[in-house]
């Protein structure tokens, strides 16, 4: 389907959050679900670019966009009343348990899969991490969007929070039992997810891969579980337990 961009907010660090209007009603979507977004008449790239959907109301649904290479910064560096090609929802929603201490740990503008996820009634907090003071315009952004829940932040450098990251920010205020349910950068994932197997908490992981079509025809994004299987991220994912990733997952 065809859309129009009818808002763009700068986050610096080449990031800016989009809000498209759909001709009609947005299809059903849930929190953990991506669309493919290109550009029409742009055949370089040719590929669209999966965006977690970060809100989706009427007619209008909205995307974290940061520039990464040359098709996420044409996203990046729409202009308000061009159009956007757009398919979703595609993948699967994240299932956040309704029966145990819940976090959501988000890295940078990689949080945006969980914006629309329901608070569930075990809810302990946000913990984000992000890199430097750059980050900021990224971080007020996110405090709007999140208002009134508990919010815990780290930065690398020290400019935005403690320092330290995301993860380390979680530190010892997970217990055995808890969930986190993260997304965001590949080693911020990994290092979660070695975290969870040493203390007895379950980590749910949303995978970040190249996917070429998002109906798994084309096997990019295909990884390995632990037990030999396989599972491509784009319609078996993209979210995971971190117990079921084949250690070469993060390789």
């Amino acid at each position: 389907m065809r859309g129009t961009l009818v808002s763009r907010i700068s986050l610096g660090t080449g990031a800016a959050w989009l809000e498209i209007r759909l001709p009609g009603p947005i299809p059903p979507v849930r929190a953990g679900q991506f669309a493919l977004l290109s550009l029409p008449e742009v055949c370089d790239p040719l590929l669209g670019r999966p965006l977690a959907v970060a809100r989706a109301q009427e007619d209008r649904v909205s995307f974290l966009c940061r520039r990464a290479g040359r098709g996420s910064g044409l996203l990046a560096d729409l202009i308000p009343g061009q159009s956007v090609d757009l398919r979703l929802p595609l993948g699967r929603p994240v299932e956040v348990p309704q029966d145990r201490p819940v976090w959501f740990l988000g890295g940078s503008v990689g949080a945006a899969p969980l914006l629309m996820a329901p608070v569930p009634p075990g809810f302990r907090g946000w913990v984000l991490g992000f890199r430097d003071a750059s980050w900021g315009p990224a971080l007020e952004h996110l405090r709007g969007l999140l208002a009134g829940l508990p919010l815990t932040v780290a930065c690398d450098d020290g400019s935005l929070g403690p320092k330290g990251n995301a993860v380390s920010a979680l530190g010892e205020r997970v217990r055995p039992g808890d969930c986190v349910v993260a997304c965001g950068p590949e080693g911020m994932l990994q290092a979660l997810r070695d975290l969870s197997r040493a203390g007895g908490f379950q980590a749910i992981l949303g995978l970040e891969r190249r996917m070429a079509c998002g109906f798994g025809g084309c096997l990019g994004c295909r990884i390995t579980r632990r037990d030999g299987t396989s599972a491509r991220v784009c319609v078996d994912g993209p979210f995971f337990d971190g117990e079921e990733l084949g250690d070469d997952v993060f390789a």
